[in-house]
């Protein structure tokens, strides 16, 4: 059975003012769901790491050097099996995704999933038309307890993963907080990174 997509939404980004100074403001283009949710979108796939087996030679050179070949290569996850932790090779734009680039996070990347919740159902088990300002003000609140300052005050940028309205009658209620360096792609987890 094919798993449907959910839903990426709203970055909210942080704009850097003279004297090292920074401002964020919420996303007003989340108040209407349908619009941003119209949309949709396949993430393009990269090759899939693959196991292969290596010489010894080959298996000293790669432990020499730091670096292994399968590190390197993003596995393709679908967008409901991504987990808090998990660092993002795929730039995505606002709409449905199915699947993105998964690396470690030692690894150059794009995004890192710093935290995830539950949205509360609507009335009998409804979707809420509220979720997209939930889900914003959920990822917001997380941010200074990941990062170490609050959002307001950060030079990096939010985004997050949220149900769609086919996922959400599938049961999916989780969102998914993305914290990235807008253009740059970023070495390493940014917790604990006071930027």
């Amino acid at each position: 059975m094919r798993k449907t997509a959910r839903l990426f939404l709203a970055t909210a980004a942080c704009a850097t003012l003279p004297l090292g100074l920074a401002a964020c403001s919420g996303s007003d283009d989340t108040a209407d769901t349908e619009t941003t949710a119209t949309a949709t979108e396949t993430v393009e796939a990269t090759d899939t790491a693959t196991a292969t087996e290596s010489s010894p030679a080959e298996t000293e050179a790669s432990a020499a050097s730091g670096t292994s070949a399968a590190a390197e290569d993003p596995e393709q996850v679908h967008s409901l099996d991504l987990n808090v932790g998990d660092c993002l090779t795929d730039e995505t734009s606002e709409g449905s995704i199915e699947e993105v680039g998964v690396i470690d996070c030692a690894q150059p990347h794009t995004g890192e999933i710093y935290h995830g919740f539950d949205i509360a159902e609507g009335p009998d088990g409804q979707m809420p038309d509220t979720i997209d300002t939930d889900a914003e003000t959920g990822c917001v609140e997380a941010f200074a307890g990941f990062v170490g300052v609050p959002w307001e005050q950060s030079a990096l940028s939010i985004s997050w993963m949220q149900p769609s309205p086919d996922t959400w009658e599938a049961d999916d209620r989780e969102v998914l907080c993305v914290v990235f360096e807008d253009g740059v792609d970023t070495t390493g987890s940014l917790e604990g990174s006071n930027r």
